[in-house]
């Protein structure tokens, strides 16, 4: 059930010889393709650069989709992934620039890889599930008609450059944080200027508010506990911020820089439960609405 890997190096098959690429290069134009039960992985550039392929079905026996096995697949329109899914190599659909409407992570994937999902630019809406505790560069990046994204708050990056996940998201509209899991569960990520922090104007909210989308909101839901610091710094195009009544902390320089109005930053909860909130360097006005 585990796939071979191809490549280009002495010791792998030339994914350039696959019976499928052949197809697709010789001008096939509509290949389906149904991988059956009882395969678990499917091998690094198994379908790479095969834009012939339209459709695609996955069983649910798959756990692993290794590195670059159907990037540049832009013929694929929908990905619907089996629920024991648990790894996505990098590149693994960079390029899939056929997918479109919503897109909905694996629940059992923890871990999106560097350019993962790039390329995706029909793709409107991303949801990642509170399971993901990391991402890596560029995962998202190029999807340029994202209007609305889903993710933890507590999401964390292994590079200094993190932020760059959503790289060309100009269009961003609506961002829902999540509180995520495990032992950050509902304390937001720090964001700074400094290596081992993600860089706070590379943000998904700061890259579209700085590429002119003038009417973001976001709203942190119920049980995130911690603002990080740096999150929403110089992020004047944010319109909208709603806050949860199980905030506890909004960390140093979180809010630097917005002015209410025109940002409107509502809260969830009493007046006597925001005056207990901590606010460090921050100056925040509640709206009423």
């Amino acid at each position: 059930g585990i796939g071979v890997d191809y490549g280009q190096y002495y010791g792998n098959l030339f994914y350039d010889l696959t019976p499928w690429k052949i197809a697709s290069d010789g001008g096939q134009t509509q290949i389906d393709v149904t991988i059956e039960e009882g395969v678990t992985t499917i091998g690094k550039y198994t379908f790479f650069n095969c834009p012939a392929i339209k459709s695609l079905s996955m069983p649910s026996t798959l756990t692993e989709v290794r590195e670059y096995a159907f990037q540049n697949c832009s013929g694929i329109t929908q990905l619907n992934f089996p629920a024991n899914i648990t790894t996505i190599g990098r590149s693994a659909f960079d390029g899939c620039s056929g997918v479109e409407g919503t897109f909905i992570l694996p629940a059992n994937v923890t871990t999106i890889n560097n350019r993962a999902f790039a390329g995706m630019n029909k793709v409107t809406k991303i949801v990642i599930h509170d399971n993901i505790v990391k991402m890596e560069n560029e995962a998202f990046s190029g999807c340029t008609s994202l209007k609305e994204l889903t993710m933890p708050i507590n999401i964390t990056s292994s590079g200094d450059t993190g932020g760059s996940r959503f790289a060309g998201c100009t269009k961003l509209e609506k961002v829902s944080l999540t509180k995520g899991c495990g032992n950050n569960l509902g304390i937001g990520v720090d964001y700074g200027q400094y290596y081992g922090n993600l860089f706070y104007d590379l943000t998904p909210w700061k890259i579209a508010s700085d590429g002119g989308q003038t009417q973001i909101e976001v709203t942190i839901e119920d049980g995130v506990t911690t603002i990080g610091k740096y999150t929403f710094i110089n992020c004047a195009n944010v319109k909208v911020i709603n806050l949860p009544s199980s905030l506890v902390e909004i960390k140093d320089y979180a809010f630097s820089n917005i002015t209410t109005p025109p940002t409107n930053i509502y809260y969830g909860g009493t007046s006597e439960q925001w005056s207990s909130v901590t606010k460090n360097n921050n100056s925040i006005t509640i709206s009423n609405k």
